[in-house]
């Protein structure tokens, strides 16, 4: 987050036109406050409404596509018979 804020981009393709990083601990200690805040809104939000929802790593999704897509398919009661890569 912290490196997103200071380059206006969510996603990294390279560094061309992108101003450079800065290093600060207490901007870095703020992004993770924010992070935790939102992520206890959003758990509190499904608790109220009695919702579970099915939470994905994006790490999981690197690492196996396809077991996220059918852990997805099985959360949301879906029969999958075959996946395409």
């Amino acid at each position: 987050m912290a490196r997103a804020l200071q380059t206006n981009a969510w996603i990294a393709f390279g560094n061309e036109g992108r101003p450079p990083l800065f290093y600060s601990k207490e901007f870095i200690r703020e992004c993770l406050t924010e992070v935790k805040c939102q992520t206890d809104s959003w758990k509190a939000y499904f608790d109220r409404r009695g919702v579970k929802p099915l939470w994905v790593d994006y790490e999981d999704l690197l690492a196996d596509k396809a077991l996220v897509v059918q852990s997805i398919a099985k959360h949301l009661g879906v029969e999958m018979t075959s996946l395409r890569a």
